[in-house]
């Protein structure tokens, strides 16, 4: 399933019928729990640009939760690739994000 429609299916869709109660909390809890780390990447993004293990360093966030997110993120028109590569918490390289229509200055593009 695309993030794109994922992250917009109602609650009732996150999890089976026959699914335990636990499973049905914790499908309730991913809604808020995935807006707050697209706050936090957004906010890290306001500083300046960079790679997904920078953000995941400035918010507290795991590698994988970060990568998770900035693909829906894009999908969502409110970040963007900026073409260039830097250099990762594990010394390769990797794409740089910024928010979408923010140049590498922080000036916003028209």
């Amino acid at each position: 399933m695309s993030h794109a429609i994922e992250h917009d299916l109602p609650l009732w869709a996150a999890c089976r019928r026959t699914d335990p109660v636990t499973s049905r909390i914790a499908a309730g809890k991913a809604g808020r729990l995935r807006a707050d780390h697209k706050r936090k990447i957004v906010e890290a993004l306001k500083i300046s640009p960079a790679g997904s293990s920078q953000i995941a360093e400035r918010v507290g966030l795991i590698f994988y939760q970060v990568c998770k997110r900035t693909g829906e993120l894009e999908t969502d028109g409110l970040i963007e690739l900026t073409g260039r590569r830097v250099m990762s918490a594990s010394n390769s390289l990797e794409r740089e994000w910024r928010l979408r229509g923010v140049t590498a200055c922080g000036c916003t593009l028209a």
